[in-house]
């Protein structure tokens, strides 16, 4: 083949190769054209139901949707809360309402935050979870806390996060008042497990008894506890409990959290009276232990000033809580 016949194939395959590819992108430009605008997020029932509780495109009194909602599940919570999604998780979350609102008069927009929990329980325990004792607590649902542009509640299986862009009073006066619509939406405030008002009252820090669903004390053999923090002068100490199916399966972890604390610390001496017994020892971290294993619960001391308030603290709740059912 003569070099002028090899030039002449050569421009003939570059002009064919670059039809094909020429035609591909106006087929595929074609294609992407002839699709259908992504079509908006399916709500389901309960999604909906939330929905219906938060100010809608029309508008509540001040408030008027600014944005499409979002929705997320137990498995894409990550995207919205990355790094927290696996405290919520353990506290049971089933589905988030995220909406945007806007307020022109303010000239101020707001997200609206509805996380579903699995029930009462976990509601409670992953509002406490983030609460800030020394928060202004407010009136609206089961208990709620506001700042001058944040408000955070909790009402039935569901907590409640709404989070303006301006910080102002009246800001945190249209915020109150829009929770405690959305709160009435909801119904009527819950009870929590009467353990809770069993623990007792006195020097015990407001607002901050928490549920914890999992690895009380730090130990995964331990669950389904409550803790109240207390202060004696300038230092706190906490009250925790553990619940169990069955007494057996409570005098083992008893066992395990005692055999625990003398490998970590020290085991000073064992306790006859309150409960079933128990032990007063030390730890490095905590300081005084004085722990009781009472029926299917385990009650445990932490850092208190001494073994007689100890013992007083877990006398109070045990009597407290004797006619009581256990969470």
């Amino acid at each position: 083949m003569t070099s002028v016949l090899r030039v002449v194939v050569c421009l003939l395959t570059v002009i064919v190769f670059s039809s094909f590819v020429s035609g591909c992108a106006r087929t595929d430009q074609r294609s992407r054209a002839e699709q259908p605008a992504s079509a908006p997020q399916v709500l389901s029932a309960s999604a909906s139901q939330v929905l219906a509780w938060l100010p809608g495109e029309q508008g509540a009194p001040g408030w008027k949707r600014a944005k499409a909602p979002q929705v997320f599940g137990p498995d894409n919570l990550w995207e919205f809360i990355d790094g927290a999604a696996e405290t919520y998780l353990a506290f049971g979350f089933q589905e988030l309402v995220s909406v945007t609102c806007a307020e022109p008069e303010l000239a101020a927009e707001a997200t609206i935050d509805i996380y579903h929990m699995a029930d009462v329980l976990n509601a409670f325990g992953i509002y406490a979870q983030e609460r800030n004792p020394n928060a202004t607590f407010i009136e609206v649902g089961a208990e709620g806390y506001a700042a001058p542009n944040v408000l955070n509640f909790w009402n039935g299986p569901y907590y409640v996060k709404l989070r303006a862009t301006l910080a102002s009073d009246r800001v945190a006066a249209s915020l109150q008042s829009l929770s405690k619509r959305i709160s009435d939406a909801i119904g009527p405030a819950p009870k929590l497990p009467s353990i809770v008002p069993a623990f007792p009252s006195r020097a015990q820090i407001p607002h901050s008894i928490k549920y914890l669903p999992r690895d009380v004390l730090g130990q995964s053999y331990l669950a389904d506890g409550f803790e109240a923090q207390y202060r004696a002068g300038s230092k706190s100490y906490r009250l925790t409990t553990a619940s169990f199916e069955s007494e057996q399966e409570a005098a083992g972890a008893f066992a395990r959290y005692k055999a625990f604390i003398a490998s970590a610390g020290h085991v000073a001496r064992e306790l006859r009276s309150s409960g079933n017994g128990g032990f007063v020892g030390s730890h490095p971290f905590y300081g005084l232990i004085v722990a009781i294993h009472s029926d299917r619960r385990l009650i445990v001391t932490l850092g208190a000033p001494s073994e007689r308030s100890a013992l007083d603290l877990i006398t109070a709740l045990l009597a407290g809580s004797s006619s009581r059912e256990l969470p």
